[in-house]
Order: C-alpha cells, then structure tokens, then sequence
C-alpha cells in the first residue's frame, strides 16, 4: 500500500461541496472538517468500508459538529481508490439544516 495517496476531485464532488457551502454552515469549520476527510483518505483509503454492494465504491462519514454559533452537518464522501489514486465520487450531507 502507498503511504500516501493523490485526492483528486470529480466535477460532481466540486458541485456538490459548492452546495454544502451555501448552507448555512460556517465556512471555517467547514474546511477544518474536509481537512481531516482529505487527511484520512490520502494516508489510508483502504481502511474505509465499501458501500454495501458497491464494492468499488467505499465510504466516509463524518460526525455533526457544534462550535458555539457554527455548525456542519454530518458528511457522507463517497470515493473510489484506483492505484495511489482516491476519486472523490459525491458529498452529501446527512443531517437537516435549518
């Protein structure tokens, strides 16, 4: 296994972090928690399950995380390892927001 893994960002993967932007979530705590997303994927993709019935396609969830007045919902990443390779699929959030 590589110990370290290129991230490369599929256009869905952009346009769906470009809609998670515009809620109503605060864009510094935002970055923190796709910093540690990217972090996890790029040192250990393989560790992350596959979606069940998607062997290809594995999965990262992240917890909802309350800073004072800022808040990110729970986060679902979808990606794909190919090689040294990690395609990051889609980001979804998991959560409402209000």
């Amino acid at each position: 296994m590589p110990s370290q893994f290129t991230l490369v960002e599929t256009d869905k993967f952009k346009a769906d972090l470009s809609y998670v932007q515009k809620l109503k979530v605060d864009p510094k705590a935002l970055q923190d928690v796709l910093a540690g997303v990217r972090w996890a994927l790029s040192t250990n993709p393989l560790a992350h399950s596959p979606l069940p019935g998607t062997p290809d396609i594995r999965v990262r969830k992240t917890v909802r995380v309350d800073r004072g007045t800022a808040s990110i919902p729970m986060l679902r990443v979808l990606f794909k390892v190919d090689g040294n390779t990690v395609q990051l699929l889609s980001l979804d959030t998991l959560d409402l927001i209000l």
